[in-house]
C-alpha cells in the first residue's frame, strides 16, 4: 500500500479521539482538493444520523458535506453511508494507489466489505480503494 506521506488527512474526526491528529476544529484537505481538482461532495444527508454524530458536524454542516476526490467520492459514501468513518483517502491522482484510512475500531467492517487493511502507525487502519488510481505494484 501507498503511504500518507504525500497527501494529508481531512475532516472526518471523531469527537473523542484526542489523540487523532489533526484536532477537529482542523480541516486538512487533500492536496488534490486543494489544488482545484473536481471535488465529489457527500451529502450531509447521505451520512447516517448516528455516523455524524460522531464527527464534526459543524464544518460538515458549514460546507454541505463532505469533499472527496471526484474519482473515488461513489465509493467513499458508500463507505459513509455503512457506517464506515474514513479519516482520510486520496484518489491516487495517477501517481499512487488510491487509499483511504479509518480508525482501528472500522476494521472489521473494513475487511467484511472484502478491504484488505493494514495499520498504519499503530492508530489507523489502511486499505487501497477499488476505483481512482489503480497500481499493481503500491509503491510506483
Amino acid at each position: 500500500m501507498v503511504g500518507a506521506t504525500t497527501s494529508t488527512f481531512y475532516i472526518l474526526l471523531y469527537h473523542n479521539q484526542s489523540d487523532f491528529i489533526p484536532k477537529k476544529e482542523e480541516v486538512i484537505l487533500c492536496k488534490g482538493t486543494l489544488n482545484g481538482e473536481s471535488v465529489y461532495l457527500i451529502k450531509q444527508s447521505k451520512i447516517p444520523s448516528g455516523t455524524f454524530d460522531k464527527l464534526n458536524g459543524n464544518w460538515i454542516s458549514a460546507h454541505g458535506g463532505i469533499p472527496v476526490d471526484q474519482c473515488i467520492g461513489n465509493e467513499v459514501e458508500n463507505l459513509i453511508t455503512k457506517g464506515i468513518i474514513t479519516v482520510y483517502s486520496c484518489c491516487g491522482h495517477g501517481k499512487w494507489h488510491s487509499e483511504a484510512m479509518a480508525l482501528m475500531s472500522e476494521k472489521d467492517k473494513i475487511e467484511t466489505l472484502g478491504y484488505e487493511t493494514e495499520v498504519f502507525e499503530n492508530r489507523l487502519i489502511q486499505f487501497n480503494l477499488k476505483t481512482g488510481t489503480q497500481l499493481k505494484e503500491a509503491n510506483k
